[in-house]
């Protein structure tokens, strides 16, 4: 029994739930900086993911899993309390109350072993949580053609993809038309076009032609060269500066086919690889 409590795997468990709710609980603190107002710190947290762990293991080692589930109910309703208390001081926000939920369930992950997909759990929710201004400042930057693109996007990527057929339609010649895997293209062009818009709208063309170029090519290297020959009539001046601009779109135009190739059909691209760097 001792040495089941003293094994290394145990300390490997508990520290890497101490070290997860600690960096989710850094970024909450340091967000909040000097405030008063702050609901749990890098403490708290450490502290639920080690809870976390010790629900799981109690849980696992007397085969009751009633005890993680009671444990979660403590710790929801402590939320709920803390909630209610600040809610006429904080606002209706819930971030914080959910970053600790989530602490704690990525605590009993690593007591089941998924210690891996928690951490990647927890460091993607402490980037989500540091990213809060900027994705605030993108959804108002949004128009409604933007929001109708994006779901678009994630219906036919989503909801159709899925559905359609994984065979072929029929005989020769038409068993080479597989409809899944050429909605697959539709999907990939379209994320390709659809991730090039949002860092155009993220970075903007403040940042130079060149990168607006860069940039631009993942959209459509044809349009950068279309959009640059007019703008360097207007301002000849920067006519060296417009060309670096289509150059760097025509480069990212063969990144682009040759990551759509090694996607959809690897075996052309080590045929098609020489072309693309001639």
């Amino acid at each position: 029994m001792l040495n089941n409590i003293a094994s290394p795997e145990l300390f490997y468990q508990f520290g890497l739930a101490l070290l997860i709710g600690a960096l989710i609980g850094l970024q909450r603190e340091y967000a909040h900086g000097a405030s008063s107002d702050l609901f749990a710190g890098v403490r708290t947290y450490a502290i639920i993911g080690v809870i976390g762990c010790a629900a799981g293991l109690a849980a696992i080692t007397l085969q009751a899993p009633e005890i993680f589930a009671a444990m979660a109910l403590v710790i929801g309703g402590l939320l709920i309390a803390a909630y209610v208390l600040s809610h006429g001081h904080d606002g209706p926000g819930l971030t914080s109350e959910m970053a600790v939920l989530i602490t704690f369930l990525c605590g009993g992950m690593v007591a089941w072993g998924y210690g891996t997909v928690a951490t990647a759990i927890g460091v993607a929710i402490a980037i989500l949580l540091a990213l809060k201004a900027r994705l605030h400042g993108l959804a108002r930057q949004l128009s409604p053609q933007d929001m109708q693109a994006s779901l678009t996007l994630a219906g036919i990527s989503l909801i159709v993809l899925p559905v359609l057929p994984n065979t072929p339609i029929g005989p020769a010649p038409l068993d080479v038309i597989n409809p899944q895997k050429i909605w697959l293209l539709v999907v990939l062009i379209s994320t390709l076009s659809f991730s090039g818009y949002i860092l155009h709208k993220i970075i903007g063309t403040t940042r130079g032609i060149a990168l607006t170029g860069l940039i631009g090519g993942i959209v459509s290297s044809t349009a950068v060269t279309l959009s640059n020959t007019q703008r360097s009539r207007i301002t000849p001046e920067l006519s060296q500066e417009y060309t670096l601009a289509m150059l760097l779109s025509w480069a990212v135009m063969f990144v682009r086919v040759g990551l759509l190739t090694s996607a959809i059909a690897p075996e052309v691209l080590q045929r098609l690889w020489p072309v693309l760097l001639a």
